[in-house]
């Protein structure tokens, strides 16, 4: 079933030269090695998901591709051995003119012309594959130390709100946007994208040097309250003594 435009996923092969890298096919035959990987998605952004980062580590791939409807990007590892997931190193459109061949080395992707049989690479991408839905917003919550990081897995509009105790903070998500850290204040944080929820409810944090001088000074002032109490009514019981003896 050519051209049915569904979600499809897999294994980029190439060929190795040295610290160069260059992508020929999705389909392995004699002479090409596995390289990376690549994802297909009907519609949404151009991203790493949890499950591709998960197929990118077990295959030690260089480099991913990644297509969302009529825009594609590649993503590589940089010169840690580490990998950007929301932004690619560079999109480009499939309906415009054919993708650039990605060529890799030491986790740089350097651009190249634009070649006419780097659409070979692409094709078996609109074959039949079993259908599989984009991944569903999901929320994830890790508290370190008074700090609350907060992570969702694909890119979204809506606003972040935090509910925690008895305040409530909104925030703008940017489209590239994955993950926020927040002070919590209490012990039960409660975190919405949308509709989606997620609680966090640990012990109460100790109280800051602030709080625990305000907290001393309210405990002095208290005190002085009651000694004036005590020194008023001293006052009186001794001016009922006098009027006694006269």
């Amino acid at each position: 079933m050519a051209g049915a435009l569904i979600d499809a996923f897999g294994v980029l092969y190439g060929i190795r030269h040295g610290e160069t890298i260059r992508l020929v096919a999705t389909r392995g035959r004699a002479g090409l090695d596995p390289v990376g990987i690549f994802a297909s998605r009907v519609r949404g952004h151009v991203f790493l998901t949890e499950e591709d980062l998960e197929r990118f580590e077990k295959n030690e791939a260089n480099v991913a591709l990644v297509i969302s409807g009529e825009t594609g990007g590649f993503f590589v590892r940089d010169a840690a051995g580490s990998i950007e997931t929301v932004r690619s190193y560079e999109e480009f459109s499939l309906t415009t003119s054919a993708p650039p061949v990605a060529v890799a080395k030491r986790g740089v992707v350097k651009k190249r012309r634009w070649y006419w049989a780097a659409s070979v690479l692409l094709l078996p991408l609109l074959y039949f594959i079993p259908n599989k839905p984009p991944p569903a917003l999901a929320l994830h919550l890790n508290e370190d130390a008074g700090q609350l990081h907060i992570t969702w897995n694909v890119p979204t509009k809506a606003k972040l709100t935090i509910i925690d105790g008895a305040h409530r903070t909104s925030v703008n998500i940017m489209r590239e946007q994955s993950s926020l850290t927040y002070a919590r204040r209490t012990g039960d944080v409660t975190v919405g994208i949308g509709s989606l929820q997620s609680r966090f409810v640990g012990p109460a944090l100790p109280p800051t040097v602030i709080e625990s001088e305000r907290q001393r000074i309210e405990a002095l002032q208290s005190e002085i309250v009651s000694m004036r109490a005590a020194h008023i009514t001293g006052q009186a019981r001794l001016a009922t003594l006098q009027r006694r003896l006269q």
